[in-house]
């Protein structure tokens, strides 16, 4: 079977999404050796990759234009590969197909735009407007899909209740993270008094809510430490919070980290906090629960199911800063409930965060999918 997959991020990834794609894609290829998979991306031309308007990879807000191009040319790409199926890889970030293709078509979403929208804050009005103008987009695409795949179960609840999709229409399959998370190394040192945040520093990732509860923190725990791991896009006002609070001693920021630097100061995370406002599924959530870390999340959509509360790790009330403190302090004090949580989640992720589970589960829904099927 030729199977075309469409995404705007894949190689080199720009983010979480294009990561995510380019590793189920190489699974795909490994336990579907006889099928042929072929994606159609802005990157650059490679083996089995049909490059396609690459400049747009290069603008702000490319991503429609990619799917305008799309638009143009989705059954010319059909015919020419002979694709037997679509996959499109739609949400935020992500793909629109505007225009039914002459193969049955599969959307993966991995969270909406309208759940972004809700949280931008009323002074980025512009940016509100185009997310929800992105969101009329999304609607489109998953309308014209002859099946869905959501990347969590609150994903598929929001496409249920916001995009009027019918659940008949919607399977369920969890996100993978990379084999090499598992593999622990030797000697690894976890960090003791130190607070690990890793993900982009920006509003919807819940960075002032972390800051706001790391200096309750500090008042009471002068010895713990902030860590912040990735890239800074809220610029300057960062520094002056932590000036302002007199925090700069004992906060560290980390941007531009290669994989390996990444993988490293992760592995030696005793205790990592994820204060997101939203998520489609909680990849780096999963990623420290292989780590073997004490992890603390939110209970926003796309976070709650990866960790179960006092069994894999820690949660609090999304947004609220003082439940995000009390969060931390409990879990610096958690002496052996903390170790017993760490072992279950490693556990844990070692059989439910495979990338072969997820490809295989994806392979599943390809094969069942037909123009008769829905």
């Amino acid at each position: 079977m030729n199977i075309g997959i469409i995404t705007y991020d894949y190689d080199p990834p720009i983010g979480g999404l294009g990561r995510s794609v380019k590793r189920v894609t190489n699974m795909l290829k490994k336990i579907a050796p006889r099928d042929r998979f072929v994606v159609i991306a802005p990157s650059p031309q490679g083996k089995d990759v049909h490059t396609l308007a690459p400049m747009t990879r290069l603008m702000r807000g490319g991503c429609p234009l990619f799917s305008l191009a799309l638009h143009v040319h989705i059954n010319i790409l059909i015919k020419r590969y002979s694709l037997e199926r679509i996959i499109v890889h739609s949400g935020s970030g992500g793909a629109f197909l505007l225009v039914k293709p002459r193969s049955p078509l599969i959307v993966i979403s991995h969270h909406s735009y309208r759940q972004e929208a809700s949280y931008v804050f009323r002074a980025k009005r512009i940016k509100r407007l185009w997310k929800r103008c992105m969101a009329v987009l999304e609607r489109r695409t998953y309308s014209i899909a002859d099946a869905i795949i959501c990347v969590s179960n609150d994903t598929k609840e929001e496409l249920i209740q916001h995009y009027a999709v019918p659940a008949h229409k919607i399977q369920v399959v969890e996100n993978s993270i990379d084999s090499r998370w598992f593999e622990r190394g030797e000697n690894v040192i976890k960090q003791k008094h130190t607070l690990f945040y890793f993900g982009r520093i920006e509003e919807r990732k819940g960075i002032w809510v972390l800051l706001d509860a790391f200096v309750a923190v500090h008042r009471t725990h002068p010895e713990v430490r902030l860590r912040l791991i990735g890239n800074n896009l809220v610029g300057d006002a960062l520094q002056a919070f932590i000036h302002r609070q007199g925090i700069a001693s004992v906060v560290d920021i980390v941007e531009h980290l290669e994989d390996s630097a990444f993988k490293e100061e992760m592995r030696s995370a005793e205790i990592i906090v994820i204060p997101s406002l939203v998520e489609g599924f909680g990849l780096t959530a999963a990623e420290a629960m292989a780590c073997g870390a004490l992890v603390i999340v939110s209970n926003c959509a796309g976070l709650r199911h990866v960790i179960t509360h006092e069994k894999t790790g820690l949660h609090f009330e999304s947004g609220n800063s003082a439940s995000c403190a009390d969060a931390i302090l409990r879990a610096i004090q958690s002496g052996e409930n903390g170790n017993k949580w760490r072992a279950n989640a490693a556990e844990e992720a070692a059989t439910r965060f495979t990338e072969e589970r997820q490809a295989r589960e994806v392979m599943a829904v390809i094969g069942n999918c037909s123009r008769n099927s829905i």
